[in-house]
């Protein structure tokens, strides 16, 4: 399906293309991408339950988590026309959290429920999914993985849960296809402490969301000055994004009252305000290509919609007006083939 939206007034303005979830109703979450120069939107994907879709490293296609009948979740590929991508061959019957690798060739993902959570990934080139890690016949304490990530072409970074002494904890762990290896563990007990690895590829810098210390905050782990805590805020800070170069990570906050959308440097020198204010919420922070736009989510309308602003928060305006609710917008990368 084709049709218009919200076109752009004339001079400068964003270019581009950025999917993100439709939902209509209680019963239907699909997929569209918005040409943002003039407002065209296609529907990739009618769902019925679409989860939060990611660009491939070229931009060729897209990768997002789908529900479907009898409470299965799978991974689906499409291009960005929506042309079906192959079928995964899924071992567990819930499948969440796609990530591409960085050279396109393969998807990590979430397989599983509760304890039983593992990182499997799949190979496009061999057509099938293996899972990532160490064992647990092994000898290694059963951890339960989510939110992969990829730090290179064969590392991946997941929060890792598992049950310990203090309780039960929430920690980074690396992954390779037969190893796991702890690499930022909490200092204090409690649920889900660690949580939303975002690597830099091209820096080797890690970001992440922790509540060590009290409050949740946004922290880097860099090869020069090991961890910093850049957002230090006694509201709660998560989330984080890289922009396309690594010089910014744009996060989401409380500490303007609602959901607030800021940004700061990885060596904490600037922290500053891109999309907030008491009587709305903003959210879900993604760069352009240039990193000189960055699309959101945010309630000003009234519902949750799609907007733009540029890098330091000026120039906000709509990108889409319908009576559907506008979640998890994802900017198209710029396409290399």
């Amino acid at each position: 399906m084709l049709f218009t939206v919200t076109a752009f007034t004339l001079g400068q303005a964003p270019t581009g293309q950025v999917a993100y979830v439709q939902q209509i109703g209680d019963s239907q979450r699909q997929v569209c991408v918005l040409d943002v120069a003039t407002g065209q939107e296609r529907t990739v994907s009618a769902g019925p339950w679409d989860g939060a879709p990611v660009w491939s490293p070229d931009g060729s296609g897209l990768a997002f988590e789908q529900a479907g009948d009898g409470g299965a979740v799978r991974i689906r590929v499409v291009s960005a026309d929506g042309t079906p991508g192959p079928e995964i061959a899924h071992a567990a019957t819930a499948n969440r959290a796609p990530a591409w690798s960085p050279d396109g060739k393969a998807l990590a993902y979430r397989s599983g429920e509760g304890d039983a959570c593992r990182i499997r990934v799949y190979d496009f080139a061999a057509g099938a999914e293996t899972q990532w890690g160490a064992r647990d016949d092994a000898g290694q304490q059963a951890v339960a993985y989510h939110r992969p990530a990829w730090e290179s072409a064969t590392e991946i970074v997941a929060v890792g849960v598992r049950d310990d002494k203090a309780g039960r904890t929430a920690d980074l762990y690396t992954l390779e296809q037969d190893t796991s290896t702890l690499v930022v563990q909490t200092r204090g007990g409690g649920m889900y402490v660690e949580w939303s690895p975002a690597p830099q590829v091209r820096t080797g810098t890690l970001a992440y969301e922790s509540n060590d210390g009290g409050d949740r905050e946004i922290f880097v782990v860099t090869p020069q000055r090991g961890v910093i805590d850049i957002s230090n805020h006694r509201a709660a800070d998560w989330a984080p994004v890289w922009s396309p170069d690594g010089a910014w990570l744009a996060f989401e906050s409380f500490r303007g009252g609602a959901r607030g959308i800021y940004k700061a440097s990885p060596q904490r020198t600037v922290v500053a305000t891109i999309a907030a204010d008491a009587a709305y919420d903003n959210w879900s922070p993604a760069w352009s290509p240039d990193g000189a736009w960055l699309a959101f989510v945010s309630t000003r309308s009234g519902k949750p919609g799609l907007y733009v602003c540029g890098a330091d928060g000026s120039d906000a305006r709509a990108m889409t007006d319908h009576d559907a609710a506008d979640l998890a917008p994802a900017w198209r990368p710029a396409v290399t083939k």
